[in-house]
């Protein structure tokens, strides 16, 4: 005949998703009570961010997209005006894109990318060939 109080102290089964150019992209939880601001603010922009043309994608049960806000985060800061911070909802996606020079960047650096493994393995041989040079000039031989 115990008395029991059962208290929930956090919510884990809804989610939402963070995306694009932020120092923690992932799924968080959704509490119900987070707004457009507080969920940046936990996924931090980086610098590659357009933050100016962040996206808010809601999709219905389905999947399909039934509603798209832009959020202009650096007229937020510096307006001060949140007038459009608003609640975001189970399943919700935040994407932060890069802005236009990161994009360019980014590009160069996915070409490259296949190229880095071969390019080190050619620099391999004259590394090791000098490397073997300068042992044999210290120990005299």
């Amino acid at each position: 005949d115990a008395d029991v109080i059962v208290q929930v102290s956090e919510f884990r089964s809804k989610h939402m998703y963070v995306f694009g150019e932020v120092g923690r992209p992932g799924r968080y939880a959704y509490t119900g009570a987070d707004t457009v601001l507080d969920v940046l603010a936990m996924a931090q922009p980086s610098r590659l961010a357009d933050t100016n043309r962040i996206q808010v994608l809601r999709p219905n049960e389905d999947g399909e997209m039934i509603e798209r806000m832009t959020v202009q985060l650096e007229k937020w800061i510096e307006e001060g005006c949140t007038d459009r911070n608003a609640l975001m909802a189970e399943g919700d996606i935040v994407y932060v894109p890069p802005h236009g020079l990161a994009r360019v960047g980014l590009t160069i650096q996915q070409l490259l990318l296949p190229i880095q493994p071969a390019a080190s393995t050619v620099a391999g041989p004259a590394d090791i060939d000098s490397s073997i040079n300068q042992l044999q000039g210290t120990t005299g031989q």
